[in-house]
C-alpha cells in the first residue's frame, strides 16, 4: 500500500468515526432532495434505519409534519440556488411511536469542483427536551405574571378599602 493509499484510508476512517460518532443527525441530500447518506443518529431519533431512507426524497419519508414541508422545501431550494440560510427548526415524527422531536436543522452546500452546488448537508440538533423546559418555563412565568396581577389589584382594592374607611371615620 503506497503512503497516498494509506494516507487516504485513515482521511476516511477519521471521517467515518466523525460521521457516525456525531451528536447530530447527519443527512446528506442530492440536488433533487434525495438521500444520498446519513448516520444512525437519525435512527435513533426517529426510528428510521439508513438503509429505509438512503434513495428516496427526504420530502417522501413520512416523518414531517405537512405544515412544515413547505418550509423544508423553499429552504431546500434556497440552498440550492447557493444562498445561506440560518438555522431552524422542524418538527419530526418519529416511526416508533409517533412522538414529537424538534430539530433544530444546519444546512450547508457541498460544492462540486465548478463550485457549482452539488450536495446538501443537513445536521440535525434534537432540542426537544430544551424546547420542553421553555414551553414549562414560559408556562411558569404566565402563571406568575397573572399571581402578580392578582396581587396588584388585591393590594389596590385594599388601599381603595383603606381609604373608604378612612372616608368614613373621618364623617363621624
Amino acid at each position: 500500500m503506497s503512503n497516498l493509499e494509506k494516507n487516504l484510508n485513515e482521511v476516511y476512517k477519521r471521517n467515518s468515526t466523525i460521521f457516525e460518532y456525531s451528536p447530530l443527525a447527519i443527512v446528506i441530500l442530492d440536488k433533487k432532495g434525495t438521500i444520498v447518506d446519513t448516520n444512525n443518529r437519525l435512527y435513533e431519533w426517529l426510528g428510521y434505519k439508513p438503509e429505509e431512507v438512503i434513495g428516496k426524497n427526504i420530502i417522501n419519508i413520512p416523518f414531517f409534519r405537512k405544515r412544515d414541508i413547505s418550509k423544508l422545501t423553499a429552504n431546500l431550494a434556497k440552498r440550492l440556488l447557493g444562498n445561506d440560510i440560518p438555522p431552524y427548526e422542524l418538527d419530526f415524527i418519529n416511526k416508533k411511536d409517533e412522538s414529537i422531536v424538534t430539530g433544530l436543522i444546519y444546512a450547508r452546500l457541498i460544492l462540486d469542483e465548478n463550485g457549482k452546488a452539488h450536495q446538501d448537508l443537513i445536521m440535525i440538533s434534537n432540542i426537544t427536551e430544551e424546547k420542553k423546559v421553555t414551553e414549562k418555563l414560559k408556562n411558569k412565568l404566565e402563571e406568575l405574571e397573572k399571581a402578580n396581577s392578582l396581587m396588584v389589584d388585591r393590594e389596590l382594592k385594599m388601599v381603595e378599602l383603606k381609604e373608604e374607611i378612612k372616608k368614613l371615620k373621618n364623617k363621624k
